[in-house]
Protein backbone atom coordinates (compact mmCIF):
# COMPACT_ATOMS: atom_id res chain seq x y z
CA UNK A 1 0.00 0.00 0.00
CA UNK A 2 1.03 3.58 -0.48
CA UNK A 3 1.29 6.14 2.29
CA UNK A 4 -0.33 9.55 1.90
CA UNK A 5 1.19 12.52 3.68
CA UNK A 6 0.74 16.25 3.51
CA UNK A 7 3.79 18.45 2.89
CA UNK A 8 4.15 22.22 2.54
CA UNK A 9 3.92 23.57 -0.99
CA UNK A 10 6.87 25.76 -1.96
CA UNK A 11 7.78 27.46 -5.18
CA UNK A 12 11.34 28.40 -6.02
CA UNK A 13 12.59 31.51 -4.26
CA UNK A 14 9.61 31.75 -1.95
CA UNK A 15 9.93 31.35 1.79
CA UNK A 16 7.32 29.52 3.74
CA UNK A 17 6.41 31.40 6.89
CA UNK A 18 4.27 29.99 9.62
CA UNK A 19 2.12 26.96 9.57
CA UNK A 20 -0.65 28.42 7.42
CA UNK A 21 1.16 27.87 4.11
CA UNK A 22 -0.45 26.05 1.27
CA UNK A 23 -0.23 22.30 1.50
CA UNK A 24 -0.31 19.58 -1.09
CA UNK A 25 -0.80 15.86 -0.87
CA UNK A 26 1.85 13.57 -2.26
CA UNK A 27 1.87 9.82 -2.46
CA UNK A 28 4.97 8.13 -1.15
CA UNK A 29 5.59 4.52 -2.08
CA UNK A 30 6.43 2.22 0.80
CA UNK A 31 9.04 0.29 -1.20
CA UNK A 32 11.49 3.16 -0.82
CA UNK A 33 10.32 5.10 -3.84
CA UNK A 34 12.18 2.95 -6.35
CA UNK A 35 9.18 2.73 -8.63
CA UNK A 36 8.99 -1.07 -8.46
CA UNK A 37 5.74 -2.36 -7.10
CA UNK A 38 6.45 -5.16 -4.67
CA UNK A 39 3.51 -7.54 -4.34
CA UNK A 40 1.80 -7.24 -1.02
CA UNK A 41 1.67 -11.00 -0.73
CA UNK A 42 5.25 -12.06 -1.39
CA UNK A 43 4.56 -15.32 0.43
CA UNK A 44 1.95 -16.14 -2.21
CA UNK A 45 4.48 -15.52 -4.94
CA UNK A 46 6.99 -17.80 -3.20
CA UNK A 47 4.40 -20.57 -2.75
CA UNK A 48 3.33 -20.18 -6.39
CA UNK A 49 6.94 -20.59 -7.48
CA UNK A 50 7.37 -23.74 -5.40
CA UNK A 51 4.10 -25.22 -6.73
CA UNK A 52 5.06 -24.39 -10.33
CA UNK A 53 8.44 -26.08 -9.82
CA UNK A 54 6.81 -29.24 -8.41
CA UNK A 55 4.23 -29.46 -11.20
CA UNK A 56 6.94 -28.91 -13.83
CA UNK A 57 9.07 -31.70 -12.34
CA UNK A 58 6.12 -34.12 -12.24
CA UNK A 59 5.00 -33.38 -15.81
CA UNK A 60 8.58 -33.54 -17.08
CA UNK A 61 9.19 -36.88 -15.39
CA UNK A 62 5.89 -38.59 -16.18
CA UNK A 63 4.89 -37.06 -19.52
CA UNK A 64 7.89 -35.65 -21.36
CA UNK A 65 10.62 -38.17 -20.54
CA UNK A 66 8.55 -41.34 -20.78
CA UNK A 67 8.82 -43.73 -23.70
CA UNK A 68 5.23 -44.84 -23.48
CA UNK A 69 2.49 -43.74 -25.82
CA UNK A 70 -0.68 -42.38 -24.33
CA UNK A 71 -4.13 -43.65 -25.28
CA UNK A 72 -5.60 -40.32 -24.29
CA UNK A 73 -5.35 -38.05 -27.32
CA UNK A 74 -4.81 -34.95 -25.23
CA UNK A 75 -1.88 -36.48 -23.32
CA UNK A 76 -0.37 -37.68 -26.60
CA UNK A 77 -0.66 -34.21 -28.09
CA UNK A 78 0.65 -32.65 -24.89
CA UNK A 79 3.70 -34.91 -24.92
CA UNK A 80 4.43 -33.97 -28.55
CA UNK A 81 3.89 -30.31 -27.68
CA UNK A 82 6.29 -30.42 -24.72
CA UNK A 83 8.92 -32.35 -26.68
CA UNK A 84 8.85 -29.67 -29.41
CA UNK A 85 8.31 -32.29 -32.11
CA UNK A 86 5.99 -29.90 -33.88
CA UNK A 87 6.94 -26.28 -34.17
CA UNK A 88 4.15 -23.75 -33.78
CA UNK A 89 6.23 -20.73 -34.67
CA UNK A 90 6.43 -21.74 -38.33
CA UNK A 91 2.69 -21.29 -38.80
CA UNK A 92 2.69 -18.16 -36.65
CA UNK A 93 5.46 -16.63 -38.77
CA UNK A 94 3.65 -17.48 -42.00
CA UNK A 95 0.48 -15.81 -40.74
CA UNK A 96 2.44 -12.82 -39.48
CA UNK A 97 4.14 -12.47 -42.86
CA UNK A 98 0.78 -12.44 -44.64
CA UNK A 99 -0.62 -9.89 -42.22
CA UNK A 100 2.40 -7.57 -42.42
CA UNK A 101 2.71 -7.79 -46.19
CA UNK A 102 -0.93 -6.79 -46.64
CA UNK A 103 -0.52 -4.09 -44.01
CA UNK A 104 2.49 -2.61 -45.83
CA UNK A 105 0.64 -2.82 -49.13
CA UNK A 106 -2.47 -1.07 -47.79
CA UNK A 107 -0.41 1.61 -46.03
CA UNK A 108 1.51 2.24 -49.24
CA UNK A 109 -1.78 2.83 -51.07
CA UNK A 110 -2.63 5.54 -48.54
CA UNK A 111 0.54 7.35 -49.63
CA UNK A 112 -0.39 7.42 -53.32
CA UNK A 113 -2.06 10.85 -53.02
CA UNK A 114 0.90 12.40 -51.24
CA UNK A 115 3.79 11.03 -53.26
CA UNK A 116 3.87 8.43 -55.97
CA UNK A 117 7.55 7.72 -55.30
CA UNK A 118 6.90 7.06 -51.60
CA UNK A 119 4.03 4.79 -52.58
CA UNK A 120 6.20 2.73 -54.93
CA UNK A 121 9.19 2.64 -52.59
CA UNK A 122 7.13 1.44 -49.63
CA UNK A 123 5.22 -1.03 -51.77
CA UNK A 124 8.32 -2.57 -53.36
CA UNK A 125 11.12 -2.04 -50.83
CA UNK A 126 8.92 -2.60 -47.79
CA UNK A 127 7.52 -5.90 -49.03
CA UNK A 128 10.94 -7.01 -50.31
CA UNK A 129 12.62 -6.26 -46.98
CA UNK A 130 9.82 -8.03 -45.12
CA UNK A 131 10.16 -11.07 -47.40
CA UNK A 132 13.94 -11.26 -46.86
CA UNK A 133 13.54 -10.95 -43.10
CA UNK A 134 10.94 -13.72 -42.92
CA UNK A 135 12.88 -15.98 -45.31
CA UNK A 136 15.94 -15.70 -43.09
CA UNK A 137 13.86 -16.49 -40.04
CA UNK A 138 12.10 -19.43 -41.67
CA UNK A 139 15.42 -20.72 -43.01
CA UNK A 140 16.51 -21.42 -39.44
CA UNK A 141 13.31 -23.37 -38.84
CA UNK A 142 13.72 -25.31 -42.10
CA UNK A 143 17.30 -26.24 -41.12
CA UNK A 144 15.99 -27.48 -37.79
CA UNK A 145 13.22 -29.51 -39.47
CA UNK A 146 15.65 -31.10 -41.93
CA UNK A 147 18.05 -31.95 -39.10
CA UNK A 148 15.28 -33.53 -37.04
CA UNK A 149 14.05 -35.49 -40.07
CA UNK A 150 17.60 -36.74 -40.64
CA UNK A 151 17.85 -37.84 -37.01
CA UNK A 152 14.52 -39.67 -37.25
CA UNK A 153 15.59 -41.39 -40.47
CA UNK A 154 18.94 -42.52 -39.07
CA UNK A 155 17.27 -43.78 -35.89
CA UNK A 156 14.80 -45.75 -37.98
CA UNK A 157 17.63 -47.23 -40.04
CA UNK A 158 19.70 -48.11 -36.99
CA UNK A 159 16.70 -49.78 -35.35
CA UNK A 160 16.03 -51.73 -38.56
CA UNK A 161 19.61 -52.97 -38.82
CA UNK A 162 19.80 -53.88 -35.17
CA UNK A 163 16.61 -55.94 -35.49
CA UNK A 164 17.98 -57.76 -38.53
CA UNK A 165 21.30 -58.35 -36.83
CA UNK A 166 19.54 -59.68 -33.74
CA UNK A 167 17.55 -62.10 -35.88
CA UNK A 168 20.71 -63.32 -37.58
CA UNK A 169 22.42 -63.87 -34.25
CA UNK A 170 19.39 -65.76 -32.91
CA UNK A 171 19.27 -67.97 -36.01
CA UNK A 172 22.95 -68.81 -35.61
CA UNK A 173 22.39 -69.71 -31.95
CA UNK A 174 19.55 -72.08 -32.81
CA UNK A 175 21.58 -74.08 -35.34
CA UNK A 176 24.29 -76.13 -33.67
CA UNK A 177 27.61 -75.74 -35.34
CA UNK A 178 28.41 -78.60 -37.63
CA UNK A 179 31.81 -80.15 -37.17
CA UNK A 180 33.97 -80.19 -40.24
CA UNK A 181 33.89 -83.49 -42.03
CA UNK A 182 37.19 -84.90 -43.24
CA UNK A 183 37.37 -85.62 -46.89
CA UNK A 184 36.62 -89.19 -47.67
CA UNK A 185 39.06 -90.54 -50.04
CA UNK A 186 39.89 -93.99 -50.95
CA UNK A 187 43.62 -94.49 -51.50
CA UNK A 188 43.03 -97.09 -54.05
CA UNK A 189 40.90 -94.78 -56.13
CA UNK A 190 43.71 -92.30 -56.40
CA UNK A 191 45.83 -94.51 -58.57
CA UNK A 192 43.16 -95.46 -60.95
Amino acid sequence: MNEVRTVPNQTLGEEVTGTDSYTTTEVVEKDGGTGFNIPANSQGVFISGILALLVAIVIFAFVVKTNRTFKNKFLGWYKEFLNFRSILIENILKFLYLFLSFFITFVSFTLIKESFIEFLSLLIVGNLALRILFELTLMIIIIWKNGSDLVKYTERLSNKFTKEEKEEVEEKKEEPPTPPTPPTSNKTDQFI
